[in-house]
Parts: C-alpha cells; sequence; structure tokens
C-alpha cells in the first residue's frame, strides 16, 4: 500500500545513512504513514524537526529553508493533503533542497538531504513530473490511477541508496 511505500521511504533511508545526518525535516500535518515511522525513528537516535505550516495548512518555505542543515538526512512534505485540500509548493521546496546541495557540494554530502513527496492524494490530478520536483523518493497509491485498492508505488531517483526492510524475496 502507499502507507508502506511511505514506510519504506523513511525507514529505507535512515538504515542505509552513513553519513550521520540524523534529522528529518517534515510538517505536522503529514499523513500518519509519514509522521509514525519518523517518531519511530527518535529511538534510533533521529531527530524530528517539523517546518511550520500556516492557518489554511501551507508549509512555510521560508521557515522549512531555515530547517534544513548538514545534518538533515531527509526532507518529507505531502503534496496535496487529502483532509483541508491544501496544495504544497513542491517546486520551491525542491529547488531550496537542490539549491542547499549545490551550496554544499565542497562538503562531499551533496547527496543530501533527500527529498521524498507524499503524492497519494495528488497522482491522476496534478503535476507527477518528479523531475520538475527534483524528488528523490515519491509515494502514490494506484487506485488513483485506476489500478487496485491497496497498491501503493515509491518511485525512487537512479542512484539513490535505500535499503529493504522486507526481506527474503531478492526484490
Amino acid at each position: 500500500s502507499a502507507s508502506e511505500a511511505n514506510n519504506m521511504a523513511i525507514i529505507g533511508t535512515a538504515i542505509i545513512n552513513t553519513k550521520n545526518n540524523n534529522e528529518i525535516v517534515i510538517t505536522p500535518i503529514e499523513h500518519p504513514s509519514v509522521l509514525e515511522p519518523v517518531d519511530a525513528l527518535k529511538s534510533w537516535g533521529f531527530k524530528t524537526v517539523f517546518a511550520k505550516v500556516d492557518g489554511e495548512g501551507f508549509v512555510d518555505v521560508q521557515d522549512l529553508a531555515s530547517k534544513i542543515n548538514n545534518k538533515t538526512l531527509l526532507v518529507s512534505v505531502m503534496y496535496a493533503n487529502n483532509e483541508i485540500g491544501t496544495i504544497e509548493p513542491i517546486i520551491k521546496i525542491g529547488k531550496i533542497i537542490k539549491d542547499f546541495r549545490s551550496k554544499n557540494s565542497k562538503l562531499k554530502n551533496e547527496n543530501y538531504p533527500l527529498f521524498h513527496v507524499d503524492a497519494c492524494q495528488a497522482a491522476g490530478y496534478l503535476n507527477m513530473n518528479v523531475n520538475s520536483f527534483q524528488a528523490d523518493l515519491l509515494t502514490f497509491n494506484g487506485s488513483k490511477i485506476g489500478g487496485p485498492r491497496g497498491i501503493g508505488v515509491l518511485y525512487l531517483r537512479k542512484g539513490t541508496a535505500l535499503a529493504p526492510f522486507v526481506l527474503g524475496g531478492g526484490q
């Protein structure tokens, strides 16, 4: 399911992390399948950093940018909120992350932070061009694009490392 895909994006990124980046930036209005794995990672030494959202649920992109630093492993933002209808400025957020990487490339940490977009509610309705978002990981569910219910998809940009958390099948 898409919940499994969100979990894999977050936990799989944390497990494979070899750069000692231990901060994950999210908003307080993420789906539980993002909030709960991020919370569970606290026991493994990860820190949750919340970017502010306004009264209508829009992420404060300036605040989000100020939260990204050399310890940030992952930024995860929901593209379209299923409860309040907010559509986040994913392209702007992707540009902020890309610019941060460019400025810090001399630190040999140019691939971090990774950018995860939970696009479950956006699939079939909004732009899903991962290149325009600068997304490294993107989650959506099959039922939004005519597939069966319960099918989740996790897009992984080529070259992005991710540890599996389901073992034994060789996939």
